[in-house]
């Protein structure tokens, strides 16, 4: 099954692709494509996904998949939060996020932190059961990035298992662990469940 993926992100893009491979599913997001995802106007993460996944879904005609995903700080009162990719403002740069991050964070002690995705799936906009899934994937906050893999806070985002940060983790180590590999792998096993119901 070819899916429409409600992003232009290509990070996002290829992380979805990697963690797909060997199953039924295709990914096409909307990186070449002239469409755009409707405005993140919900309230959580789950809102803004199920905004995304209904337009494009409605636009293209086609099986969709959404994401919404961000980095929760509890000791800043779960900022960055939704606003993640927006962090410094509008079109801000991933850069620029993760140095106000730091800025923020630099006079607290407690480092806790976590990645949030959440990922719905439509077979068509009006699918009376779409499915809902969801990934948290825990670590601290640095105060200095490093890595050059990943995207997004990647490179402040320290995991204490594997004593490296997320833009250091080998791609195919990230694919499995990571906030939407194990959304992913959450969708997949509640799809399977759907289809056997099915037969």
């Amino acid at each position: 099954m070819k899916l429409i993926f409600a992003t232009k992100n290509s990070g996002k893009t290829r992380e979805l692709s990697k963690a797909l491979e060997g199953t039924e599913f295709k990914v096409e997001s909307l990186i070449n494509r002239r469409i755009e995802a409707a405005p993140e106007t919900g309230s959580s993460f789950l809102e803004n996904a199920l905004i995304k996944c209904k337009s494009v879904s409605e636009t293209t005609g086609r099986p969709t998949i959404a994401d919404d995903s961000g980095l929760v700080v509890p000791a800043l009162n779960g900022r960055p939060g939704i606003y993640s990719a927006r962090y410094s403002g509008p079109g801000a740069s991933d850069e620029e996020n993760v140095q106000k991050l730091i800025q923020e964070i630099s006079s607290i002690s407690d480092r806790r932190a976590y990645f949030v995705c959440c990922l719905i799936f439509m077979i068509s906009s009006d699918d009376p059961f779409p499915i809902f899934a969801q990934g948290l994937w825990r670590g601290e906050i640095l105060d200095t990035p490093a890595g050059s893999g990943g995207f997004g806070y990647d490179p402040v985002f320290y995991v204490p298992e594997y004593g490296m940060t997320a833009a250091q983790l080998p791609v195919e180590l990230k694919s499995l662990i990571s906030h939407r590999a194990l959304a992913i792998k959450d969708f997949l096993s509640i799809y399977l469940k759907h289809e056997e119901n099915l037969r």
